[in-house]
């Protein structure tokens, strides 16, 4: 017995819900202010090499620095000086690449405020700066979407006081991001199933306000640091999950997927070495960018359960299910192949109540 899959057909992005959503507005003036620092920054041309607590005497000043087509940016807005230190207030920014949006980029904001410098020039303890609000990036054909979790900045003591997502700085750049957040897929390409492979319901109350409902989307969580936006690779936590396409089948039964291990890839700099692309991504010009430019989930492991049609006589009500290697989840839909033998014997099987 021996199963394909690939779903390449286009699909809507199925993400309409988020024009429905209500910004937060402290959330927009922060990042206002934030646009406001890196406008004058620009203007004035007062870029620097390194962080240095004996130059901070003209406003806003910064650093930036371009690397693997993403731009990062600090700019500082204010010192305070003390005799043990100075305390400075600064934002930083990171300029992505972002496929649909008007300018082709995406721009992420993180702030501090009374991060501690010393007059030897160092960061004093880590200097995290945290996203300023929560932040969607759409992508893959518009079928997936990107959440990074974030805040406000901690006025009390400047810094991030959660592991959400933030940035930590030194005196001469951007030192490392720490990212919190998830990845939904359309439920034009997947649906959420149980534990007993029954599909979900189409809505689910939102967890940031009880009083409405959100599209019950299949969603991978994670957690990762990283010094390189582009060479993201992580394990995600993926919900199980059925084809849509299959299900709206009502003629036919649909499979099941229970995920065991997976990984989220978002790096354009190189691909999980475990990972097997189909021949026909390589026939139909699929990876003519490169391996290492593929994005998308990488399911190492999981648990096939066949359509309800099949089953066996002695356990009629459960469904029958094998190991599976080596799925794609992308822009391209599900991709992948497996095959078992021996699964029940012959006199065991039976593809319907009556045992027809």
């Amino acid at each position: 017995m021996k199963y394909n899959f690939s779903n390449p057909k286009p699909i809507f992005s199925g993400f309409e819900d988020l024009a429905f959503q209500v910004g937060d507005p402290n959330v927009d003036k922060e990042i206002g202010r934030a646009m406001g620092a890196f406008d004058a920054l620009e203007k004035s041309g007062n870029f620097t090499n390194t962080i240095n607590p004996n130059e901070l005497t003209q406003f806003p000043v910064g650093i930036r620095q371009t690397e693997s087509n993403v731009e990062y940016g600090i700019v500082i807005t204010k010192a305070v000086f003390t005799p043990q230190y100075a305390l400075i207030n600064a934002y930083a920014r990171v300029v992505t690449p972002q496929a649909g949006t008007d300018s082709g980029k995406k721009t992420l904001y993180f702030g501090a405020e009374g991060i501690k410098l010393s007059y030897e020039g160092k960061i004093v303890g880590d200097a995290k700066l945290s996203l300023i609000g929560d932040v969607n990036m759409i992508f893959n054909k518009n079928q997936w979407m990107l959440t990074l979790e974030g805040g406000l900045i901690d006025t009390n003591n400047g810094q991030s006081t959660n592991d959400k997502t933030y940035l930590v700085m030194d005196c001469n750049g951007v030192k490392e991001l720490s990212l919190k957040g998830n990845v939904q897929i359309s439920r034009e390409l997947l649906v959420p199933i149980d534990a007993n492979g029954n599909v979900g319901p189409n809505e689910i109350q939102s967890p940031t306000d009880k009083t409405r409902t959100i599209p019950n989307r299949v969603r991978g969580d994670f957690a990762i640091k990283s010094s390189n936006w582009n060479d993201l690779l992580v394990k995600v936590n993926l919900t199980d999950f059925a084809i849509t396409s299959q299900v709206e089948s009502s003629d036919k039964g649909f499979f099941s997927f229970f995920v065991n291990e997976a990984i989220l890839d978002l790096s354009d700099l190189r691909t999980d070495s475990g990972v097997v692309f189909p021949q026909k991504y390589e026939q139909e010009g699929y990876l003519i960018s490169g391996v290492e430019s593929w994005r998308g989930i990488f399911v190492q492991s999981l648990m096939v359960g066949l359509p309800e049609e099949f089953k066996k006589s002695d356990q009629p009500n459960k469904r029958i299910t094998l190991e599976a290697q080596n799925l794609l989840i992308d822009s391209y839909g599900v991709s992948g192949s497996f095959s078992a033998m021996n699964l029940f014997p012959l006199e065991q099987g039976i593809t319907s109540n009556q045992n027809a």
